[in-house]
């Protein structure tokens, strides 16, 4: 998401198709570290995104925000975490 107005980003136009689903989300995401100092990172992520092939888009918010929980289920999130998920139906 663009910021600040002088901030220059490059734009690209990708459709939906039905079934789709779009997830964004902040670095505080895949930043979150666990009480052993490792990253939830990528990978994790989009081992969620494998397992979670249907549903609604919020099934599949609940379903990362319960992956993270499991991860690290005592620390605090350092770093802004945001996530969206839009999922184009038929």
């Amino acid at each position: 998401l663009k910021l600040v107005e002088s901030d220059e980003y490059d734009e690209k136009v990708t459709p939906l198709e039905p079934g789709d689903r779009l997830v964004l989300f902040t670095d505080g995401i895949v930043e979150l570290r666990n009480e052993k100092g490792e990253l939830f990172g990528y990978e994790r992520l989009t081992d969620v995104l494998r397992r979670e092939p249907g549903g609604t888009a919020q099934e599949l918010v609940d379903a990362i925000v319960k992956e993270l929980n499991a991860f690290c289920p005592r620390r605090p999130y350092k770093d802004d975490a945001t996530l969206l998920v839009l999922h184009r139906r038929a």
